[in-house]
């Protein structure tokens, strides 16, 4: 029996965001997606977050240092036992600055590069698209490609670099199941 959580696509103005939701659909019917300006109003202590939800922060334009008025309530989500937060490309470069990493320029700036990488123990095929880049730490919870972060793992989600939702990535629900399995669990 499924759960009745929701999952939050925060969309900052990219077109990839309805690809997500799309993927998302057939498993965590309970979606909305919400521009970011309008999510971001809310008052994140007045809610009571009593089911488990999904929040993603999705790919946009820009550097993530544009969207800096709203560190404090990523971090306040980052950190909410109740919430499976996860980014992508811009959304990825938001959490990881709130873990404290650094977003450097791309060594490697690509706009629909195919790349290859082993992840839990899968060979995995996925889409870039990004001109910047999160510096690794070199910690356990990484995923180190070409000396940049490519997925952080963290306590209550991931994130990631690359477009897991783009028609250039092989088995894209691959890197949605963590966030579908935490929505299922009792």
């Amino acid at each position: 029996m499924l759960n009745k959580s929701k999952v939050y696509i925060i969309d900052f103005d990219d077109s990839f965001t309805y690809n997500i939701a799309n993927i998302l659909y057939p498993l965590v019917p309970d979606i909305e997606v919400i521009n970011y300006k309008l999510f971001f109003e809310i008052d994140m202590e007045r809610i009571t977050f009593n089911n488990k939800m999904g929040i993603i922060l999705g790919p946009g334009p820009g550097h993530p240092n544009q969207y800096s008025a709203y560190f404090d309530k990523i971090k306040y989500l980052l950190y909410k036992p109740n919430i499976y937060l996860m980014g992508i490309c811009l959304g990825h470069q938001l959490v990881a600055i709130q873990l404290g990493y650094k977003i450097i320029t791309s060594a490697h700036p690509a706009h629909g590069e195919k790349i290859h990488f082993l992840w839990k123990d899968k060979e995995c095929c996925v889409q870039r698209y990004n001109s910047l880049a999160v510096q690794p730490k070199y910690q356990t919870s990484e995923l180190i490609w070409q000396n940049e972060v490519m997925i952080l793992s963290y306590q209550n989600g991931q994130s990631f670099q690359f477009h897991p939702e783009s028609v250039g990535t092989e088995n894209p629900m691959y890197f949605f199941k963590d966030l579908v399995e935490y929505l299922h669990s009792s």
